[in-house]
Formats: structure tokens, sequence, C-alpha cells
């Protein structure tokens, strides 16, 4: 079984909301997972249960929390090192690879309003549908006759959380060229228990980073983070652009208001086909709209 692994980046409402994570063969995690917890757990410098961005990123003991207050400068770069390593040799020997798919809090603001903003109240849904359609098409274009299914992991205690199965559900329904048949369940763990969600928020932290762009030059925590992009494979990396949200919007405001019209009139009712198609053609809609307006990060 290929397992994708993904956690998100922005969920503050600022800036760009990012999803990104590695995709790879189940005994190929199994592995990482060793090699991932053995760096984490090592006494050098010190030992850490579990890798979290936010928590090696802010080590002031006055304003925050996590397993890194108190830490030198050095001995946090060791650590980090000794971690992102394990990821770099998975990564440079092609053994997993990168999705990411982001979308701009103020494009989505701007261009999402009305029922579609009920139907999609949160960008979260956008990058999903994204990042599970391309691991489905990179699966299939790496081997034709690939029938199997891929597992989609991501990080849980997100807000987009509830409504995202639903959201995954409806895809995989309508799905174009058989790709819903290629995409298995999705389920929401801990990152704390999970290194290749560990993983994920490294490239998702870094990836924001970016777009939101950071002068990183001198920053000396960044060193590891150029090291970890010569030799990341990446597969898809994507962003939104408005003028395919707006047409996403405004088809998908017409549609709910024809249907609402059509119900009113007692034409169709809950249990009629017209109604009963009604997210099968919300995500025609976004299929259509938006796969020709997108453009790589």
């Amino acid at each position: 079984m290929v397992v994708f692994y993904g956690d998100e980046s922005g969920s503050h409402g600022k800036g760009d909301y990012v999803i990104s994570g590695y995709i790879a063969h189940k005994d190929t995690w199994t592995e990482f997972a060793k090699m991932w917890n053995a760096a984490c757990h090592s006494a050098t410098p010190r030992r850490i249960e579990y890798l979290k961005m936010s928590e090696w990123q802010h080590r002031d003991p006055l304003k925050h929390s996590g397993q890194f207050l108190g830490w030198s400068d050095a001995d946090a770069e060791q650590k980090i090192h000794r971690i992102l390593a394990v990821l770099g040799a998975f990564l440079d020997g092609g053994h997993i690879g990168e999705f990411t798919s982001s979308i701009s809090w103020d494009i989505y603001n701007r261009c999402i309003d009305g029922a579609c903003k009920q139907v999609f109240s949160n960008p979260y849904y956008f990058n999903l549908m994204q990042i599970t359609k391309r691991a489905a098409q990179f699966a299939k274009s790496k081997d034709p006759k690939f029938d199997g299914k891929i597992h989609f992991v991501f990080d849980e205690g997100n807000s987009a959380q509830a409504q995202a199965s639903v959201h995954f559900q409806y895809m995989k329904s309508f799905a174009e060229d058989n790709l819903g048949a290629l995409m298995g369940p999705i389920s929401f763990a801990s990152d704390k228990d999970e290194p290749a969600l560990q993983a994920a928020d490294v490239i998702a932290w870094h990836n924001r980073r970016n777009l939101a762009g950071i002068d990183t030059s001198n920053d000396i925590r960044q060193i590891h983070f150029r090291i970890l992009e010569k030799l990341t494979k990446s597969y898809a990396r994507e962003e939104f652009l408005e003028q395919g949200l707006i047409a996403v919007n405004n088809r998908v405001n017409r549609l709910i208001a024809n249907i609402e019209r059509a119900a009113m009139s007692e034409t169709i009712s809950e249990g009629h086909a017209d109604y009963q198609g009604f997210t099968a053609a919300l995500v025609k809609v976004i299929k259509s709209e938006t796969e020709d307006r997108l453009s790589g990060i």
C-alpha cells in the first residue's frame, strides 16, 4: 500500500495556507520511522520524543513551551541536523516524494463568498482536493497498471478536519479517469506518534516560510533547509490563482441558487436525482475551473 502523510501550515488566517507532505510505500515508511525515531531519541546532544518545528523554532522559556526550551543554538542545530539527515537520505534516494498545495488567505477571502463559502468554509478543502488528485495521478503515471489504494493520513486537530472526510468522499466519488478508485481511506493521526507526519510538518513549515518571502539568507537555522531543498523530489508544488477561484466561486454560487429555486418551486426534492447530483456538479465545477489555473510554486 502507498501512503501519503500530510500536514498544514498557516491555518491562522494570514499569509498562505499550505498543505505539504510526502508519499511512499508503507514498507519505506516503516524503515523511515525506525531511523527517524532513532535520531530523535538519541542522547546526542539530548533526547526528544518527537520533532515539532514550532517547538524547535521557539525556544525561549519565558514565551514558549516545548521540548527545546532552554536549548542552546548549537545543541538545537546539532539535533535538527541529525534528524534531517534521515529525511535527506530518503529524498536523495528517491524513496519518497513531496506534494504541496497552497492558497493565499487574502485571495480566498477576496474571491470566495456567499453560498460557496458555506460549502468551502476553509481553504484547507481546496488544498486537500488538489493534493489527493495529484497523488493519484502520480501513482498512475508511474505505473499505468497500478490498481492499489493510496491511504491519506493528515495531522489531527485541524478545525477543518470534521468536514474534510466528507469533501474527500465527494472527490473520490466524482474523480475523473477512475482516479477515485486509487484513493483509499483518509485518516487523521497525531504527529507526535507518526514520524512521517513530523517530516510533513518540516516541509509544510519550510514551504510556508518560503511563500511568505521571509529572508533567510543570513539565518543559520535555514542552512539545513537549503540542503533539504536540493534533495527534495517534488512531484507537484502548486498554488491556487485568483482567476481560478473567482470562476469557481461564481459557478458554485449560480449552481446553488438554481438548486434552491428549483427546490422552492417544488420541482425537485431531496430525493430527486437533480438534488442528489448537486455534489457531483460542484466537484465538476471545481475540477474544470481550477485545472488550468494553478501555478508552480
